[in-house]
């Protein structure tokens, strides 16, 4: 599994190629829940949701994401944690795993990560100070059994990351 650039968090390695391919088989379908915190701009209407649309290449861009008709089926799922009267922690939780998706799908929505210089809003990210996007790895879940036993330790583990390096900027903000 792989990170944005400059999203920080949890990744999974594989210590062989029967590790790599038992886990490349369990993230094709989906039996690793990844959680993902992010600071969005604005307050969200909903205490819970989920964005199912479409993503490609941007037009514009061909290093961006953009919602499109003729793009890729990409399902987010997120969780309001927190709000503050300009910006909301979420908890997002990736169905699908495009490039950039929790970045081009909360932008669409109008909510797009702090800090974030590609698809975000330069007039909040520079009320921030952020270095780069607020979105990190969280939380790995693994919900699988494996053929002859294959990392079925992993099974039902969950690991979780306490220390987020933008979490004492949300709560400093009132």
């Amino acid at each position: 599994h792989r990170l944005d650039k400059d999203t920080s968090g949890l990744l999974m390695v594989a210590k062989n190629d029967a590790a790599h391919a038992s886990l490349s088989r369990q993230l094709a379908e989906r039996k690793m829940d990844k959680h993902y915190l992010a600071v969005v701009a604005g307050q969200m209407r909903e205490a819970t949701g989920s964005i199912d649309l479409p993503l490609g290449r941007s037009l514009k861009d061909r290093k961006k994401m953009a919602v499109r008709p003729d793009g890729r089926t990409a399902l987010t799922e997120w969780r309001v944690l927190d709000q503050r009267p300009d910006r909301a922690l979420l908890d997002v939780y990736l169905v699908t795993g495009r490039t950039h998706q929790i970045r081009a799908h909360l932008s669409s929505i109008g909510h797009p990560l702090a800090g974030d210089g590609k698809y975000g809003r330069n007039s909040v990210n520079k009320t921030t100070g952020f270095p780069y996007q607020a979105l990190y790895s969280y939380k790995l879940k693994f919900t699988f059994t494996t053929d002859a036993g294959l990392l079925q330790y992993l099974n039902g583990r969950e690991f979780t990351v306490e220390d987020i390096w933008f979490l004492k900027e949300f709560y400093a903000f009132s």
